[in-house]
């Protein structure tokens, strides 16, 4: 039996001006390019916030002791950032925390997720 995955949720921030971000990448590249991403990002958003990044690899949530982890890690993040390579299958288990993650976050602000 699988323990339930938790989705993010809201709690309060510990710097409130900064911009948290929660990056989930598969290897070394994809994490670069995203860590690049969130920078361009927050930049953009508010340039003079700094930006708090919380990193996760992709295989790692298959174990529910660090997909637990991550949860609470990332639950107060303003953005998830996942990057993936296309030339390979995403793990079950990563796929299930990761749609659990979105549709949390989708539910608290009355949104539709992008897939």
């Amino acid at each position: 039996m699988n323990p339930r995955i938790t989705p993010l949720e809201c709690s309060p921030l510990a710097d409130s001006s900064a911009i948290k971000v929660a990056i989930i990448y598969e290897d070394f590249a994809t994490g670069t390019r995203a860590k690049h991403f969130a920078e361009r990002l927050a930049s953009r958003i508010e340039p003079s916030s700094p930006l708090s990044q919380t990193l996760w690899r992709s295989d790692l949530l298959e174990s529910w002791p660090i997909a637990n982890a991550a949860t609470r890690a990332t639950a107060d993040c303003d953005y998830m950032i996942v990057s993936l390579r296309s030339d390979t299958a995403l793990p079950v288990a990563t796929r299930d925390w990761i749609e659990a993650q979105l549709d949390g976050a989708a539910e608290r602000h009355g949104a539709d997720r992008a897939d």
